[in-house]
């Protein structure tokens, strides 16, 4: 959840028209992209062919809102991919991504080296919007702007796994208290979209913007979906927006809040996919810096799913 800062340009006006910031009406502005793959030989990250489906036991999943300030923006990116390049999640799904920022997660070299990528050239982060990376193939991948004042996006991406395709989507929803109907309205788009993806096994995170203890939102989630850390840490807080913890996001945003906007939601209606681990990351200060700089005003997400059917000498730690 992070406001706007000043000169950030909102859309007046797009609750009541129906479109959003690029001008697509949700529901029926489904724009398909062909993911990216870097070429060595020509130093470029080109549109990248089908690959053949992949064939895993276990599947590490990372959501990040990694705040799209320019306060210490180098040296909170630097950490940022220290951070995330050491979860090594096989999908990776982030929020208030800026096209600059794009440009130096393309940079670097794991990802250049590993990664698949939604977009290489920043035609869905502007001001700022939400990036999916992935080392397993990505059959398809699709964005919509949402209905919002504040540029909120949905990106889904289809897994070809050998055992079944698994849909991934990477929201990112409308934050204040004030915005509870437009939450509900892209609650509902997000619903739409992983039900019209055809997968029967699906992951849902990002930043939601809502706690799970927010009812009029929480219950409008697909019950079908299991929240991975009610699952396998109930009784713990989770707060991914936590000032307590975090000093930099006190310093910002002049107020304590801490809440579980962050999260990482599993439909598996055949047990296909199970839950094994879930933890916060990006919780200490930036190295070398003041205890006051973090790499990003919220914390990460990582998760850890074992298949049903897989061996039992298969190691998902």
């Amino acid at each position: 959840m992070s406001p706007d800062t000043a000169g950030t340009p909102e859309t007046p006006g797009a609750s009541e028209t129906g479109q959003t910031p690029h001008g697509e009406r949700p529901g029926s502005g489904f724009r398909h992209l062909r993911p990216f793959a870097y070429d060595p030989a020509s130093e470029a990250w080109v549109p990248d062919g089908e690959r053949p489906p992949a064939d895993v036991d276990c599947l590490r999943v990372l959501t990040y809102n990694i705040w799209f300030s320019k306060h210490c923006r180098a040296e909170r990116l630097a950490e940022l991919l220290r951070v995330i390049e050491s979860c090594r999640a096989d999908v990776i799904g982030l929020q208030e991504v800026t096209p600059e920022q794009a440009r130096g997660i393309l940079a670097a070299d794991w990802v250049r080296g590993e990664y698949q990528v939604s977009d290489a050239h920043g035609s869905t982060l502007s001001p700022h919007g939400v990036l999916l990376l992935s080392r397993l193939p990505l059959r398809r991948v699709a964005f919509c702007g949402l209905p919002s004042r504040k540029h909120r996006k949905l990106l889904l991406g289809t897994l070809a796994l050998r055992e079944g395709d698994l849909n991934i989507a990477t929201v990112h929803m409308e934050s204040s208290a004030t915005s509870r109907l437009l939450r509900l309205a892209q609650i509902k788009h997000a619903r739409s979209a992983q039900a019209r993806a055809g997968a029967e096994d699906a992951i849902l995170m990002g930043d939601l913007n809502f706690d799970p203890r927010q009812q009029a939102e929480q219950t409008r989630i697909d019950a079908a979906y299991v929240d991975l850390w009610s699952e396998l840490r109930a009784g713990e807080p989770g707060y991914s927006v936590d000032t307590k913890r975090n000093g930099m996001r006190l310093l910002h945003k002049r107020g304590h809040k801490c809440a579980r906007f962050d999260r990482i939601l599993l439909r598996s209606p055949a047990n296909r996919w199970q839950p094994q681990s879930i933890q916060l990351v990006g919780t200490d200060p930036v190295s070398g810096a003041p205890g006051t700089l973090f790499p990003s005003d919220h914390f990460g997400l990582l998760a850890t799913l074992r298949r049903r059917a897989a061996p039992a000498s298969s190691n998902c730690d």
